[in-house]
């Protein structure tokens, strides 16, 4: 009997089913099922009906022949309600491929083996390397773990399909790099992605909506969601994966285990947000455990959450170097932020004035007229008069440590939270001082 490999895959109906009751109508055609891999699932390609492919690949042994066995496959499809012959782009009940037979190369108008678009499709190679690892492609004359994975950006949403595909991507001595995001990118997010690809690191974007970094009265179940869009813009920017997982698969049932930076936690954004960071820290360090990344970028706006990931890397002796990147900004100086798109036309006319703020509190502390606590004050009390600001804090903290400016090195951050209407923003700014006396240096 020649051992033979088959891609099975399903994007429509019932898929698991689908995949199923076709290799069961399989196995009651004769062919003997080895091994089934894991499910993996994979975003439909552009312009195809339909929704996300799950797919597996199957070690089976077989006596039909080639042509014979192909025939059988297409009757199968046939059964399932897929209609033959194929149509391009049409949804797929169920789709059934030759990916290996035996060592055979055959290159027909009906038939060829091993299938030629294989090695650029990693829904393919991955689930065939899991069941048979020492399988040799004919044409390549190597095994299939020793298979090098294309660089044509994927999407994965189960963390074992995760751990196959970077496994191999250390295996090829590449390091990887690693961002973080809820998704809503904008061109903040494609800045770190950009950041990690300059040093030629593989590139993981992870989008996940985290639900325990929201409070009841959050907006959780608005924050905007749009993975195809998203998609599109991790590839233009260069990123080589996105891990999109469920809400189920981070917090499966029964999870009680979080992570929290004491002392950390509680101040800026902490007052306002109990619970917030620690929702924070605890799926980062999933994040991180999963990824296993060389470095992991976070952007520079979200100063508090920088701070508290370094601490929580240094604390429990995490590999990962944490990088920080520049914040960018709307050409009027507004930090981007995912919640912009929440702001009317008068507030986002009006958002500017918090980053406004921010500059002139380090030009007052540069002419060394007033002290820092009155500048602070002052810059309080004129945002207090915009009808359409509603300040939540400003505060002057040390950098590293967030303790109050006075215990504070040669740098102090100032950061603001303000709400216009519903939708809350944060910024900030880090600018030297000296000792007790304020400088006219800037950072």
């Amino acid at each position: 009997m020649a051992k033979i490999i088959i891609g099975a895959g399903s994007n429509l109906g019932n898929r698991l089913q689908n995949i199923r009751q076709g290799l069961k109508n399989l196995t009651d055609a004769g062919v003997k099922i080895i091994k089934i891999s894991s499910y993996l699932k994979n975003p439909a390609a552009e312009g195809t009906a339909g929704g996300e492919f799950l797919n597996a690949a199957v070690l089976a042994e077989t006596d039909l022949e080639p042509e014979p066995l192909l025939a059988l496959l297409h009757n199968i499809e046939k059964d399932s309600g897929r209609p033959q012959p194929h149509q391009p782009k049409e949804a797929r009940s169920l789709d059934l491929d030759i990916i290996y037979y035996a060592d055979r190369i055959i290159n027909t108008p009906n038939l060829q083996i091993p299938h030629p678009r294989r090695l650029q499709r990693w829904f393919v190679m991955e689930p065939a390397r899991e069941v048979a690892p020492d399988f040799c492609d004919p044409v390549l004359k190597k095994s299939l773990k020793k298979y090098v994975m294309p660089e044509n950006m994927v999407v994965i949403s189960q963390a074992s399909a995760l751990r196959k595909r970077l496994s191999a991507v250390r295996e090829s001595g590449r390091k990887i790099g690693f961002v973080p995001t809820m998704g809503a990118l904008h061109e903040g997010h494609l800045a770190l992605i950009r950041a990690c690809r300059k040093e030629k690191l593989f590139c993981v974007v992870s989008i996940f909506v985290n639900p325990t970094q929201f409070g009841p009265a959050e907006d959780y179940h608005k924050y905007p969601r749009n993975l195809k869009k998203d998609a599109e813009l991790t590839r233009k920017a260069g990123a080589n994966l996105i891990f999109a997982p469920t809400a189920k698969q981070i917090y499966p049932t029964g999870y009680r285990t979080f992570v929290e930076v004491a002392g950390l936690s509680e101040k800026l954004c902490g007052k306002y947000r109990p619970g917030h960071f620690r929702g924070v820290t605890t799926v980062v360090l999933k994040l991180l455990n999963l990824v296993q990344p060389d470095k992991a970028y976070f952007g520079r706006k979200d100063a508090q959450q920088l701070i508290l990931i370094k601490k929580m890397a240094q604390d429990l002796n995490l590999p990962t170097e944490i990088i920080g990147v520049t914040t960018v900004r709307e050409p009027d100086g507004l930090a981007l932020s995912s919640r912009n798109l929440y702001l009317s036309p008068a507030e986002r006319k009006t958002a500017p004035v918090l980053y406004q703020t921010l500059l002139r509190i380090q030009k007052d502390c540069a002419k060394q007229e007033n002290s820092l606590k009155k500048i602070l004050k002052e810059a309080a009390v004129r945002l207090k008069k915009n009808p359409l600001i509603k300040l939540q804090y400003l505060e002057a903290v040390d950098p590293d440590t967030l303790e109050p400016p006075e215990k504070a090195g040669n740098k102090i951050l100032v950061a603001i939270a303000a709400f216009l209407g519903s939708t809350r923003l944060i910024d900030n700014i880090i600018f030297q001082i000296g000792n007790g006396k304020i400088s006219k240096k800037s950072a």
